[in-house]
């Protein structure tokens, strides 16, 4: 996310040392009921992939990408904390 807000930036410890560290759009540039987030996904203090999350109502549109090098058995779960972590915040209804 280019434009991200530095007063809406969040820092989870997700477990297995895992971080997601969320930020949210630049208020000039939010739509009016859409609400999209980018995130950090790091692991041991090194980057190990990205993320975004686009809230509605209660819908969620989530995806990550980790990097090449970090991709293997881990991988489902880094994504379960990352939509975990939405789950908590938002409680969405659908994916």
């Amino acid at each position: 996310m280019v434009h991200a807000n530095r007063e809406e930036t969040y820092r989870f410890a997700a477990g297995r040392g895992l971080e997601i560290y969320v930020f949210g759009l630049e208020r000039r540039l939010r739509l009016t009921l859409e609400a999209d987030y980018g995130a950090l996904l790091v692991r041991n203090g090194v980057p190990i992939g990205y993320g975004y999350a686009v809230l509605l109502f209660d819908r969620a549109d989530l995806a990550i990408n980790i990097f090449e090098t970090y991709r293997a058995g881990e991988s489902p779960y880094i994504f379960s904390r990352f939509a975990a972590l939405f789950t908590i915040t938002s409680a969405p209804r659908s994916w």
